[in-house]
């Protein structure tokens, strides 16, 4: 069983998009897309922030 979760880990390490979680990329996405906010979650946060959020 311990093969097989280090086997996944590996896959997973080497199959993940680095440049996704590069410090040059995060700077250039909206805060809405780094943290992944659906809408409902993403509505709340623009009524809290003093902003609209998308599509509403």
């Amino acid at each position: 069983m311990t093969a097989l979760v280090a086997v996944m880990v590996m896959v997973s390490v080497g199959t993940f998009d680095w440049h996704s979680v590069a410090p040059k990329t995060l700077k250039r996405m909206p805060a809405v897309e780094i943290t992944g906010l659906n809408d409902p979650s993403a509505h709340l946060h623009g009524r809290l922030s003093g902003t609209r959020a998308a599509g509403h």
